[in-house]
């Protein structure tokens, strides 16, 4: 009906319209045009009886065919946001689909969605019948045929411009091989895409009268340089204005303009690519691969070879490499992709020399050499931030000790440090540390596990949380680090690569905020596990909240079962909300509050975005990244939750591997797994049937799922201990499995003590002969204390250590930098293979609330990352409780430090060592195999 209304108005509009259907009709009362003009407005005609009457007064018999058959070029590069080139374009001789010559083109693009080439034609009305074609072939799918459409009464309510949209029709699928493309159905087509446009930018644009004056392609298959032909074009129905009687220019070809009006302000900071950058540790992977990976560019340990830097700058990555010690000359052509130099990692205050050295060698270098410098601090970021340029962040690991609230607490104040003098960037480990892997190697390896090692190395929706923890605290920049190599064909790198393109996506939507964005006041939320952070730019805002909960740093929370509410302050009148998680622009219903503007978020993911707008610039931005690459992004959903759903059965197998042993509560999670699993399997289907959307939701769903088990999985082994950072085995899903087989193993042994010399606490000068020691730092800040103390055992002592501020305007802080005071205990010789356990309490003197505070405690096994810090309320007596394989022959020693402003007494500290047994029968069921409920027993 559009369509008719369009013809209809052409012909209202332009009496010499009626004339020429006259002619056509060999009518020869114009009023008697008129009359049927008249009718068929107050009629419901179809299209189809429109293009039938048409074809009947011979309007529709026009064909155009282009052969490609010598001449120039057709296709014009007009717009891309890959930095597009067409670095060859000729009519060749090679390989025509049909005659002696096709046009043969040469595409060299980044990292984007679109490289769009243009066939101006002349205006043509949209029928039905308008079908038009192309063949292509090129080395690669993903080619898509479109044309534009043209909107002579309206106006681009932003740039001013005449009002434009492209139609697309077919996708190029057969690599290599030629393909027609055509767009059809046209008349459907445009109906969605003018319903979308006044849905968007508003109903009272004129959208009558709209015509098509170009075939457009979208020739982007992917960054990089590949070659595409296209022959034998043919408009098929086409109906030019000229034969309705509105004949365009003479030079209308040459007239004929991509861009109507020069673009404003606003739509150029819209439509140029505003990313947060990601780095990565450079540990050899192919250069091609990282940039396809989204990567702004590497960061390498050592100074990168000429060959290194051509390759770097033909891929338009930068390179952040160590200075060069000695005068190196670089070639003028590749220097340029060396975008600074790496001053030091991990620095702490003792290390500022180093830095200062670094710092007076690199401003002796020549003039063109001098680079930004990039330094990774652990502590005094404002004083690092005097001498290198951009100082990173370490964010703490996902399960070290601290809430997840904390951590994105801490990392807030201390961006808010480094954004003074820099842009902001965090460090993230994309994988498990070293220091934890090999626990549980060693873990795998006594309890004879069949578990996968390469899933041990890695935690794909862990990663994906802690990017977002960082976006949530304000990070403007990313800096990955990887323990090894990334391999596409490794397990969990492969599933946390699919995590890493969802990480990507998300950035690139929500980088014109991150980026450029003030940060304002956070919507409030019905449910106080969330978290959540607000950005603004003019009449725009971005809305970024997360599941918080207890464990989610480690493994996500299911979420979709309960629904949310958001009250946000700062909604003007006429902005909309959207809701932007699941792949599309989805407005919600808002509706005022005593508060504010509220709106309600039905099964919510775990981490969920909205825009509030009214800016039709600003919408089309975000319609267009959703709308772009949803077969990938459903496909790494899928490799994420098919990662996942493996990691949930290993783990209930484990758990409930004896047929007795199965309750009610492995039947729940069994349930739900089958659940996930149908959930999965239709959305394979979906996406084989390219109904991408609905692929993407189903998966979502059966990701919660997922989580759901996992989630109550983590919290039930983490009732068993002290703290999540006693057992190794809780720092990621894929360890859990060996929690329950190790405490199933350890039933049939027994524990041994292993005698720890001093830890009575009562013989000072007895300890410091067995090899205890202490270390300070931080003594111009505070005040510490190191002394045995009498408890209540009489043969038995505590161990005090104490720390406080010594001007109370300036309270020590926590995490590393308020380390101060640090007790290292005598050894205990263990061997490979050995379970350890270190157990006391430790008795609160004086608690404090703030976050990251407390005492430490460590082991030299693991390191820091993993210690438990023990903080409570004044008197308060809490469990010391650390679980640790001995992965070679050796000693084992305790730490205890002081983070922060802390007096804690340590007492009854004791090592047991244990030898998990072996040999476990093998069961021939489980509960994933189960074809009955089986009956409800007490728990292993």
């Amino acid at each position: 009906m559009a369509v008719l209304k369009h013809f209809l108005t052409r012909v209202a509009d332009y009496p010499h319209w009626e004339r020429q259907i006259g002619r056509s009709l060999r009518v020869e009362h114009p009023e008697s045009v008129r009359l049927i003009v008249i009718r068929i407005r107050s009629a419901s005609f179809s299209t189809a009886l429109l293009a039938t009457w048409l074809v009947g007064c011979g309007l529709a018999r026009a064909q155009w065919k282009d052969l490609f058959e010598g001449g120039q070029p057709r296709w014009r590069l007009v717009e891309s946001d890959c930095q597009a080139q067409l670095t060859l374009q000729e009519i060749s001789l090679v390989f025509p689909r049909s005659g002696r010559t096709s046009e043969l083109m040469e595409v060299a693009c980044t990292s984007g969605s679109m490289a769009l080439l243009a066939y101006p034609i002349e205006p043509c009305t949209i029928l039905e019948e308008f079908r038009p074609r192309i063949w292509t072939r090129c080395s690669s799918s993903r080619l898509q045929l479109g044309v534009r459409v043209v909107f002579p009464f309206a106006k681009h309510p932003v740039t001013g411009a005449k009002l434009t949209t492209v139609v697309w029709g077919d996708v190029y699928q057969n690599a290599g091989q030629w393909q027609a493309l055509e767009v059809g159905d046209l008349v459907n087509r445009f109906n969605t895409e003018e319903a979308a446009i006044h849905g968007q930018l508003g109903s009272e644009l004129r959208l009558e009268g709209a015509f098509i004056d170009s075939l457009v392609l979208n020739a982007y298959t992917g960054p990089g340089r590949y070659r595409l032909q296209i022959d034998d074009l043919e408009l098929h129905g086409a109906v030019t204005l000229a034969r309705l009687g509105t004949p365009p220019p003479q030079n209308w070809r040459e007239a004929w303009r991509w861009r109507f009006a020069s673009p404003s302000p606003e739509f150029k900071f819209w439509s140029r690519p505003n990313i947060a950058p990601v780095w990565i540790q450079y540990r050899g992977e192919e250069l091609t691969w990282l940039k396809s990976l989204g990567f702004s560019g590497v960061v390498t340990d050592t100074v990168p070879s000429p060959e290194y830097l051509s390759e770097s700058q033909s891929l338009e990555m930068g390179v952040i490499s160590p200075p060069p010690s000695v005068a190196l000359e670089f070639d003028e052509g590749t220097q340029g992709s060396l975008k600074g130099w790496l001053v030091g990692t991990a620095l702490d205050t003792q290390q500022l020399p180093y830095l200062q050295d670094q710092v007076a060698r690199i401003s002796e270098l020549p003039k063109d050499l001098r680079r930004p410098l990039v330094a990774e601090a652990l502590e005094d970021y404002f004083r690092f931030s005097r001498y290198a340029d951009e100082v990173i962040i370490p964010q703490p690991i996902s399960a070290s000790a601290g809430t997840q609230r904390e951590k994105i607490d801490w990392l807030h104040e201390q961006l808010a440090v480094t954004r003074q003098r820099s842009d902001g960037w965090v460090s993230v480990n994309f994988g498990i540390p070293p220091s934890i892997t090999t626990q549980l190697l060693q873990a795998k390896k006594v309890v004879a596990s069949e578990i996968d090692e390469e899933t041990l190395s890695g935690n794909p929706e862990g990663f994906r949380q802690q990017i977002i923890s960082s976006v949530i605290a304000g990070a403007k920049g990313f800096l990955i680090r990887t323990f090894r190599p990334l391999d596409i064909q490794d397990t969990s790198d492969s599933a946390q690569i699919a995590s890493l393109n969802l990480i990507q996506e998300e950035l690139r939507l929500w980088g014109p905020w991150i980026i450029a964005g003030q940060a304002i006041q956070s919507p409030s939320i019905s449910d106080a596990d969330w978290i959540s952070s607000a950005w603004s730019i003019e009449d725009s805002m971005l809305i970024v909240a997360k599941n918080a909960a207890e464990g989610t740093q480690v493994v996500p929370k299911g979420t979709m079962q309960k629904p949310l509410e958001f009250v946000f302050p700062v909604v003007k009148q006429g902005q909309s909300v959207f809701r932007l998680t699941t792949g599309k622009l989805e407005r919600v219903e808002v509706q005022p509050g005593a508060t504010g503007m509220k709106w309600p978020v039905y099964k919510p993911a775990a981490i969920e975005s909205f825009l509030v707008s009214s800016s039709p610039i600003v919408i089309q931005f975000v319609q267009r990244h959703l709308s772009t690459g949803l077969d990938r992004r459903a496909a790494d959903q899928l490799e994420v939750v098919t990662y996942e759903m493996a990691l949930a059965g290993n783990i209930l197998n484990a758990r409930f591997h004896e047929r007795n042993a199965v309750s009610e509560l492995s039947l729940n999670h069994v349930r739900r797994l089958n659940q996930a699993q149908r959930l999965i399997d239709s959305s394979v289907r979906a996406m084989r049937a390219q109904q991408l959307l609905a692929s993407i939701n189903l998966t979502l769903e059966a990701q919660d799922a997922v989580h759901a088990v996992l989630h109550e999985t983590y919290h039930d082994a983490r009732a068993a201990i002290a703290s999540p950072q006693s057992s190794p085995l809780l720092a990621t899903p894929a360890a859990f499995g060996l929690h329950w087989q190790l405490a199933d193993a350890c039933k049939r042994s027994s524990w041994q003590n292993q005698r720890l010399p001093g830890s009575d606490f009562v013989n000072l000068r007895g300890m410091l002969d067995a090899g205890w020691s202490q270390q300070r730092r931080l003594e111009e800040q505070a005040d510490l204390r190191v002394e045995l103390v009498p408890t209540a055992k009489p043969s038995m002592g505590g161990l005090r250590l104490a720390a406080y501020a010594k001007k109370v305007a300036e309270p020590l802080r926590g995490g590393f930098a308020g380390a101060s005071l640090r007790v290292r205990s005598a050894g205990v010789q263990v061997r490979a293979g050995q379970l350890l356990r270190i157990t006391g309490t430790a008795s609160v003197v004086s608690g404090t609330n703030q976050g990251g505070t407390g005492l430490l405690i460590y082991d030299n096994q693991v390191g820091p990352s993993l210690g438990q810090l023990v903080h409570g309320e004044d008197g308060e007596k809490l469990p010391v409780e650390l679980y640790r394989f001995a992965v070679e022959d050796g000693e084992l020693r305790i730490l205890a430090e002081c983070r922060g402003e802390c007096d804690i007494v340590l007492e009854d500290l004791r090592v047991d060592v244990i030898h998990p047994a072996t040999n476990r029968q093998s069961y021939s069921t489980s509960p994933l195999q189960s074809p009955k409920p089986l009956p409800t027993n007490e728990l292993p």
